[in-house]
């Protein structure tokens, strides 16, 4: 049976983790019946016909309790979460805790190296005749096991989607609850296509645990991996509190495996079939080998002299990504003379910027974690960890210590470039430095990938790059790029060992002093504790007029999330399905005007700072915003020797008087770099979200990767309470126009959609054409802009990356009513990006709305000759109010009576309108817009103040010129692919 106590806030959150190539249902399970839910509930649902709790002193204590989990659970995302770590609490004298996890696929019990397929001790513990239902294909299967071993009957099973945090948000989630049945003792509940996932990108959509009052351990993240049909076994057993510790996250199964650990298959390709190396530096096995192993000595014969004293550690990922090391010797060019050699010590990779140790693509492995990623406090703290698709480096000197401001070599013509003394086509510094070089602070250097990076290690290739330390006698890592097109990073970090002890001549990294045993052990080595690291705030900066709806982004926000800014404490609600790196938050209004840092804090660890992470706007004086996005360069791709329009979005807000913003843009920072050119935007009246834009002229002489910073001002004729929303910046390569046959981006148009709409999904017509002769279109990136009072301008609420291109597109909108603006660009094969987006409006009628006191919801209409509508605000609790501007902002009509009724206006006349649903207390509300004549009075009362202007320019809109990331393919938001 399932018990729904509200449905639709989980429609968006599910679909967030889904990119397969069947089609999707926007709630996981949404076709199965819905019952109502009876009043009195505490805590999950009531029990319904289900047995006592034990207890401790009535029942023989159980054995010691071994947890058994598949080698899978890894690759498929699954986590299994602690009492401890339950946002409810449950307790007892007898806890029940998970004793073994594993799957079959296509319900075969048959043990193979299939992905995804049964254990060998799983097969021989609980596949028995009487398990009628072993079979089911697609299915979320529990057990409960007594303190005497008995197999516990009737237990309700609670199956939710919304992640742990769900446990305690009752108003919003919808369950599933199945019982245990007689024999032999499993409960089921059946997924569909809804419940498809990538596990390269996010976990399963599905959580599961005892129902109340039962304290039992939770799993999470289940579903159907790849759309693949796979059923998930969880067994619990109670356990007596008092005796019994907590057991560790995984143990090695009991039985040798037979099947080889996957390769994570990447968003949009197939990756490199490689079988990862089985050694890992930081984690030694726990089985034990059959036999004495032999450590398997370098393929290269070594040079006469000693190996130095240097334990070179290789990552995972970099022989199957075909990234490789040219010795000293092979050098083609005249070393320096020195002291000291310097050779490759570390090499690895992180996937989408993330630290998180994983069997991902690309993922970072534990012992490069625990070596380089450094907190904000460290002297050292590696500011540019996690940029997604750079090559860094750092050098060591002979006491370990980095090496700080030393130029490093990046270039992509070929290894015997290095040779030629003639060639200049190094990739060229930042902040006026000819070459890239290793930071004051954190020792590293780096450059940004571009789509040119591009290669497929699965065919055999190695990406264009090759990087070294310039002026050192070194080695060369080469191969470096965008395998697949995915947002991978390399980092090499390079050791001075003296002269005379001259490297070996290979690319094979050194063998671990233990040897590999012949079993590829399937236990995952407890990690470290994954640290709290807070990226920004979106948008971060707000009016202090009214309360500002915001997302947090971040690396491991648990339910216990705190965020502090100036003293306040905020809302905030982690994401389901998000990683752990997203989380909705709300900015109480009237904090002090200016940049406020913010912070942040989960159980069991010290607070984090975001410096300067929130700016606090003045709502009545003049202030000019821009945001990194708002720096643009047109064509997207940049071609070395080929004009280069460089443009900056300037939004204005506040303020009585017409301003003439002045943009000064400079290559580098605007402190140490040099002035391109300077520029004004048009003359922007008053009022908010007034949208300006300011552009030049820039000649990129070389190939390389640059930073470009844009600075607005006033130019002295107003002053504004804060300007440290004045400074863009964006990383831009430019790239060789020999290596690319097509350089004209393809155009795309989005068909018209309808005005208004009460469906949480809409099907997009796109149609996008390249030149003929074109490397022909490839993928779209799709963003959803709603408008944000308190910021006063039009931030992305969703956006998907860059996805294989589509139409028709069935996308789910955000959950919030109100207008929004759909803008879509596309890019073909060769990376070039139209220039401008597809734009299409919408307003979205939700049957109840919230909102807070001094917030502003926006509608908009066109009505057309001959054309009437009728709006009626339904307040249901607390005091909303509805006003209505013409296009000329003058207010034309409002209703804004105290009571919590119903205020009905009518619009006759051609033209465009601008609703705005006012929450004068907080509030929930209804707006429905239909045809039909009325003709009534304005309702004005309790002498409250009009508005003297509406809340954003009716004219304004997002800018349809913003700054996109290089080309990918990966997916942040609901789209339905169909």
């Amino acid at each position: 049976m399932r018990r729904n106590l509200l449905s639709l806030s989980l429609i968006a959150p599910i679909i967030l983790a889904v990119l397969a190539s069947q089609p999707f249902l926007p709630v996981a399970g949404q076709d199965r019946p819905v019952a109502t839910p009876t009043p009195g509930w505490q805590l999950f649902l009531p029990a319904v016909g289900r047995p006592a709790a034990p207890s401790a002193s009535s029942l023989p204590a159980s054995p010691a309790l071994v947890r058994r989990v598949t080698e899978w659970a890894a690759p498929m995302q699954l986590s299994i979460h602690t009492l401890h770590e339950r946002p409810d609490s449950p307790s007892g004298d007898v806890v029940y805790r998970i004793k073994d996890v594993f799957t079959t696929r296509e319900g075969s019990w048959e043990v193979g190296s299939a992905a995804y397929g049964v254990p060998q001790w799983a097969r021989e513990e609980y596949l028995s005749a009487a398990f009628a239902k072993a079979g089911e294909r697609n299915n979320l299967f529990a057990a409960v096991i007594e303190l005497d071993g008995q197999w516990r009957q009737a237990q309700e099973i609670l199956y939710w989607t919304g992640g742990l945090g769900a446990l305690t948000d009752l108003g919003s989630t919808t369950w599933d609850v199945k019982q245990t049945v007689e024999t032999p003792g499993w409960a089921s509940m059946v997924m569909y296509s809804s419940s498809s996932y990538d596990p390269a990108v996010s976990a399963g959509p599905w959580c599961y645990t005892l129902n109340l009052p039962l304290p039992a351990e939770a799993l999470c993240g289940a579903g159907l991996p790849e759309g693949l049909l796979v059923s998930t076994f969880v067994v619990w057993q109670a356990v007596p509190t008092a005796e019994t510790p907590e057991p560790p996250p995984t143990v090695t199964p009991t039985a040798t495996p037979t099947a080889t650990p996957p390769t994570a298959t990447p968003p949009t390709a197939t990756p490199p079939t490689a079988t990862p190396p089985t050694a890992t530096p930081t984690a030694t096995p726990t089985a034990t080998p059959t036999a004495t192993p032999t450590a398997t000595p370098p393929t290269a014969t070594p040079q006469p002299t000693a190996q130095p004293a240097v334990e070179r550690r290789v990552g995972t990922w970099i022989d199957a990504l075909n990234v490789y090391t040219k010795t000293i010797a092979e050098r083609p060019d005249p070393l320096p003379d020195g002291e000291f050699l310097y050779v490759l010590k570390d090499l690895f990779t992180t996937r989408d910027g993330s630290w998180d140790p994983s069997s991902i693509y690309g993922s970072i492995d534990l012992w490069a974690r625990e070596a380089y990623l450094k907190p904000l406090s460290d002297p050292e703290y590696f500011d540019d960890a996690g940029a997604d698709h750079h090559l860094f480096a750092a050098i060591l000197d002979p006491a370990g210590r980095k090496l700080k401001n030393w130029d490093m070599l990046y270039w992509s013509d070929g290894f015997a470039m290095l040779g030629d003394p003639t060639y200049d086509g190094y990739a060229v510094g930042s902040d006026g430095n000819r070459y890239p070089r290793t930071k004051d602070r954190s020792g590293w250097a780096n450059i940004v990938l571009g789509p040119g990076s591009n290669y497929g290690p699965d065919r055999g290739e190695s990406g264009p790059w090759c990087w070294t330390p310039r002026g050192l006698a070194a080695e060369v890592i080469c191969g470096g790029g965008m395998p697949l097109n995915q947002h991978i990073s390399f980092f090499a970090v390079w050791q001075a060992v003296p002269r005379t002890t001259q490297p070996t001549p290979t690319a094979t990294p050194t063998a671990t002093p233990t040897a590999t045993p012949t079993a590829t052990p399937t236990a995952t080595p407890t990690p470290t504790a994954v640290l709290l690291q807070l990226h920004k705030l979106d948008p971060n900066t707000g009016s202090n007029a009214a309360p500002n709806d915001l997302w947090v982004y971040g690396t491991n926000l648990q339910p216990s999330l705190q965020i502090t800014v100036a003293g306040a404490g905020l809302q905030a609600v982690v994401v389901p399905y998000s990683g752990a790196q997203q989380a909705r938050a709300r900015v109480p209004a009237h904090l002090p005007v200016g940049q406020h840092d913010v912070i942040a804090q989960i159980a069991g660890q010290r607070p984090v700072t975001l410096t300067a992470g929130y700016t606090v706007i003045d709502p009545v004086g003049v202030d000019l915003a821009v945001d990194d996005a708002d720096l643009w360069i047109e064509p997207a791709l940049a071609l070395q020797n080929s004009p280069t329009r460089v443009g900056l979005n300037v939004l204005r807000a506040g303020g009585s008087d017409p301003v003439t913003p002045t943009v000064h843009f400079y290559l580098g920072t605007p402190l140490t770099g040099t002035l391109i050119a300077t520029a004004t935007t048009s003359v922007l009246p008053p009022g908010s979200a007034v949208m300006g834009t300011a552009a030049i002229d820039w000649l990129p002489l070389a190939v390389g990767s640059y930073r470009l910073s844009a600075v607005v001002s006033m130019g002295g004729v107003f002053s504004e309470s804060v300007t440290s929303n004045n400074v863009a910046t964006a990383s831009i390569a430019v790239q060789a126009a020999a290596h690319l046959g097509d350089t004209t981006p393809p155009t795309v148009t989005l068909a018209a959609v309808p005005q208004i709409t009460d469906q949480p999904s809409l099907e997009l017509q796109l149609s996008a054409a390249d030149l003929p002769g074109g490397s022909g279109v490839a993928a779209l990136y799709l963003v959803e802009r709603v408008y944000n009072n308190s910021a006063r301008r039009w931030v992305a609420r969703q956006q998907t990356g860059w996805l294989p291109y589509q139409t028709p597109l069935s996308f789910v909108f955000s959950p919030v009513g109100g207008v929004r603006t759909l803008q879509v660009w596309v890019a073909d094969v060769a990376g070039n990006i139209s220039h401008t987006a597809a734009s299409a409006t919408t307003n979205l009628l939700r049957p109840e709305e919230p909102i807070q006191a001094g917030q502003v919801h926006l509608y908009r209409l066109d009505l057309q000759p001959g054309q009437h509508l009728t709006a009626s605000l339904a307040t249901h609790t607390g005091d909303a109010d509805l006003y209505v501007w013409d296009v000329q902002e003058q207010l034309v009509d409002y209703r804004n009576a105290a009571e919590t009724v119903t205020e009905t206006l009518a619009l006759t006349q051609s033209g465009s309108y601008q609703l705005e649903v006012h929450g004068y207390l907080e509030s929930l509300y209804q707006l429905t817009l239909e045809g039909g004549p009325l003709e009534a009075a304005r309702q004005p009362a309790n002498n409250k103040p009009l508005p003297t202007a509406p809340a954003a320019s009716a004219s304004s809109q997002p800018a349809a010129q913003q700054a996109l990331p290089a080309l990918t393919f990966s997916l942040y938001l609901p789209v339905m692919q169909r």
